[in-house]
């Protein structure tokens, strides 16, 4: 039987810059600065790999709340665990976890809370369409070949020994989720909201910062802020180019 208790989640490529994105909504909602010695832009633990996953982890409670709806946070609230997903994560594939012991996770969460929130995960995981039909997600980093090719790149660079690189999981995103897509307007219509990672993080066009913004942390951000924002996503692009040098990637 198909349940149709609302099942909600949002989508970022593996190697996308999750967490980074968690940090450029940190500068909104604390209304701050920092100077690149003071973030692990050049990281003391992961010597020059970018990665933000370390510092995020150590972020304020409070930080994740505003988040929280879109799905942008590493946990979910309370007590209740991280549900494990064939392909979501390289990690969660050596899950002991079973397809039905997924399936009674997922109905004791709806029977108890009348819906499901999975936050943030990489996959669309499209097995659950057999079991529930109103899904909705909340957002979308959108990708394309090229970018996910990029990600798998970056992600390999930063945590060392992954899996083969598989297309078919990217490809199974953009074919759910690009499937009603509006090229000629630029717009998703499964999704709530989408940007692109090209226009977010390679081209850095400031609507895409702006909309990103706004839409995730329900705000308005400032021109002044507009400014930082971009500002640390030069930098987050820049460095991300030269590890794809440097490793030969590029």
């Amino acid at each position: 039987m198909v349940s149709n208790v609302p099942v909600t989640m949002s989508i970022v490529t593996e190697g996308a810059g999750l967490h980074f994105m968690m940090f450029l909504q940190h500068l909104v909602l604390k209304d701050t600065t920092y100077d690149v010695d003071n973030t692990p832009l050049y990281s003391t633990t992961d010597q020059y790999t970018n990665r933000w996953d370390n510092w995020t982890m150590y972020m304020d409670a409070e930080d994740y709340a505003p988040a929280t709806s879109f799905g942008l946070q590493l946990q979910t609230s309370g007590p209740m665990r991280n549900i494990t997903l064939p392909g979501t994560s390289w990690e969660d594939r050596n899950k002991d976890e079973t397809y039905e012991e997924r399936v009674e996770y997922l109905n004791s969460i709806a029977e108890k809370d009348g819906g499901i929130h999975y936050g943030t995960i990489h996959y669309y995981p499209k097995w659950i369409e057999k079991h529930f039909s109103n899904i909705n997600v909340i957002f979308y980093l959108g990708e394309s070949d090229e970018t996910v090719k990029r990600c798998y790149n970056l992600f390999k660079i930063k945590n060392g020994f992954v899996p083969e690189f598989d297309h078919v999981l990217g490809r199974n995103n953009r074919d759910v989720l690009e499937s009603d897509f509006d090229f000629k307007n630029n717009n998703f219509k499964i999704p709530k909201f989408t940007v692109s990672y090209e226009d977010l993080f390679i081209k850095n066009k400031r609507e895409a910062v702006r909309s990103f913004i706004n839409f995730t942390l329900s705000t308005q951000v400032s021109e002044k802020k507009l400014d930082q924002l971009q500002h640390w996503i030069n930098l987050y692009t820049s460095r991300n180019d030269e590890l794809l040098v440097e490793n030969n990637y590029i």
